[in-house]
């Protein structure tokens, strides 16, 4: 039927300033259909007289339905089952329901847990609602002017590709003629039927959603090679499809717009001035892809951008995030003002990478100054290269950014240069951050001041009913606990090695590395006696499954054949941290 239909519920409504529930009462004002479904929650009160946020609502809707016939209203209630008691929340359920009952306004429906009878009764009332909303529809006086001009694009390149009817009847009428003949039916039929295809998909009608050329069927006239006899019309609906799956139909596009659109007229006009978004991020992809020239005033661009979507406008700063001159930066800083959360993680790495090809410093201060945090995805490889070029101004505001990364970069860079008091270097210890509570124990071990592993683990990690907090405390531990350790001396770290806690492994590498020379024999020695436990151990568990007779007769039992031909080999480590330090792989990788 070429129609969509929208679902609303309160979980759509986006965060902002205002009674809650009067936030989205406009969601029901525009709606055609109210479909309340009640089983044994109720809800809370509203703060309007209200008991509910569906009372509300529903009050709402009845309203509406008494002046305008909008919206239909459905109730459905689910059978609460048996329950001894049955709490305020569904009592005020089952009084709404007798209420509704006593009313004789509403024909309700109950159903059971199993809602496949559920699900038909409610697809027909659905139909039934678009049903009659299409019927009213179609029978609205037209204006014959107003029809004239509506939908008209705004810009002059669309206005020039409305190809008349006769053009495409043409096509059309030729296609057919081909396919009657008995003689021609069989020859390319595979390519004239998408030619057909082509041809219904290029021809715009009022009140039809977009449908675009199929990707098979794009490739199959792409093989063709029918560039050349095609229609203007079809032409451009070549390139839309293309727009369209141009994750899928890279090539074929690339060749559509070669020989129709060479001078990406069109497709500078489909990403601003078009209607379908599908079309309009293509378009802006392609504008992105080859650095085409931004071409508009920024104003034009804050209009026509002013009301799209998220993914829309994403496509738009990736474009203008890709070029280097002042209108395309003027247009990309008005986007990022918009402080849209649709559109702020990508804003922000846009401006970020187009200022970074200018000046490394003036990219760092746009983030500092506006306490922007780039997306997760860049945060991964990001460094802070260059932070401690900038002015200490600009290094203090980046000591108190909403990005802890930065923070300790920071905080790192002023307690190097003196500028960090007591007052805040104590502060570190208790930050909310892992990473900066580490910061902290850095700076105290630059300082000279000692610090035990027992307390350098105790200000590192934190108890937090943040499932990631213990795992991100963990893994900074272990960073700054590596560097504790490399202030020891080597008899404190042989005491480390020996008691075989946790900084063992970090211990014995630092041993490793200082004394190679001298501890290389011990390490070689460590490894075989390793690896014949570990040898021991894999055979005593598979004796245990396949039993001593399959075992004697497939088990192998020289285990110093079997080191002798792994180690040189792959040679095995004793010690996790001999893989670091030799470049050895552990015992638990073999067997």
């Amino acid at each position: 039927m070429s129609w969509a239909v929208e679902l609303l519920g309160w979980e759509d409504t986006l965060p902002q300033a205002g009674r809650p529930q009067a936030l989205i009462n406009p969601d029901v004002e525009r709606s055609l259909l109210f479909v309340g479904m009640m089983h044994r929650h109720w809800g809370d009160v509203t703060g309007s007289g209200h008991t509910s946020g569906f009372h509300e609502e529903f009050t709402l809707a009845c309203e509406l339905f008494e002046k305008t016939g909008k919206p239909r209203i459905a109730l459905f209630f689910k059978h609460p089952g048996a329950i001894q008691d049955p709490g305020i929340q569904l009592k005020q359920v089952l009084s709404f329901k007798e209420t509704i009952k006593q009313s004789k306004r509403f024909l309700y429906k109950e159903f059971e847990a199993e809602t496949a009878a559920w699900q038909t009764g409610f697809r027909q009332n659905l139909h039934r609602t678009i049903f009659e909303v299409i019927d009213e529809l179609e029978q609205l006086p037209v204006d014959a002017e107003a029809a004239e001009t509506a939908g008209a694009p705004s810009d002059p390149v669309l206005a020039q590709t409305d190809v008349g009817e006769d053009e495409r009847l043409l096509g059309l009428r030729a296609l057919v003629d081909r396919l009657a003949d008995p003689e021609q039916r069989d020859q390319n039929s595979v390519v004239e039927i998408a030619r057909l295809r082509l041809i219904a998909s290029s021809w715009p009608v009022s009140g039809l959603s977009e449908a675009h050329l199929g990707t098979h069927d794009a490739n199959v006239l792409f093989r063709a090679g029918l560039d050349g006899d095609l229609s203007s019309s079809e032409a451009l609906g070549l390139i839309d499809s293309g727009l369209a799956h141009i994750s899928t139909q890279t090539t074929p596009l690339w060749r559509w717009l070669a020989h129709k659109d060479d001078d990406l007229s069109y497709t500078r006009a489909i990403a601003v001035w078009g209607d379908d978004d599908t079309l309009r991020i293509g378009a802006l992809k392609v504008l992105t892809a080859v650095r085409a020239a931004f071409t508009w005033d920024p104003t034009i661009i804050a209009e026509r951008f002013a009301d799209a979507k998220g993914p829309v406008r994403n496509a738009l700063i990736e474009y203008l995030s890709a070029l280097d001159d002042s209108a395309s930066l003027e247009a990309l800083r008005v986007e990022h003002a918009r402080a849209d959360y649709a559109t702020e993680g990508s804003s922000v790495a846009g401006m970020f990478r187009r200022l970074s090809r200018q000046s490394r410093s003036e990219a760092l201060q746009f983030l500092i100054r506006h306490n922007a945090s780039l997306p997760m995805a860049h945060r991964r490889k990001m460094t802070w290269d260059g932070l401690a070029e900038l002015e200490e101004e600009d290094i203090r505001l980046a000591f108190s950014h909403r990005d802890a990364t930065l923070r300790e970069e920071a905080a790192l860079i002023l307690a190097r240069r003196g500028l960090l008091t007591a007052a805040e270097k104590l502060a570190l210890r208790s930050d909310p951050s892992a990473s900066l509570r580490a910061a902290s124990v850095l700076i105290a071990l630059e300082d000279g001041e000692v610090t035990s592993l027992p307390d350098c683990e105790r200000i590192i990690v934190r108890r937090s009913s943040n499932a990631l907090a213990p795992a991100e405390g963990a893994r900074q531990h272990e960073r700054v606990r590596f560097k504790l350790l490399e202030t020891y001396s080597d008899d404190a770290l042989a005491k480390e090695v020996e008691a075989l806690f946790q900084p063992a492994q970090d211990a014995y590498e630092i041993l490793l590395r200082r004394n190679w020379k001298s501890m290389a024999a011990r390490a070689r020695q460590d490894i075989r006696d390793n690896f014949q436990d570990h040898f021991d151990s894999v055979i005593a568990r598979r004796r245990a499954t396949l039993g001593d007779a399959v075992a004697d007769l497939t088990l192998p039992n020289d285990r110093e054949l079997i080191y002798e031909f792994r180690a040189s080999d792959v040679p095995l480590s004793f010690h996790p941290a001999a893989t670091r330090v030799l470049g050895l792989v552990t015992p638990r990788s073999v067997g």
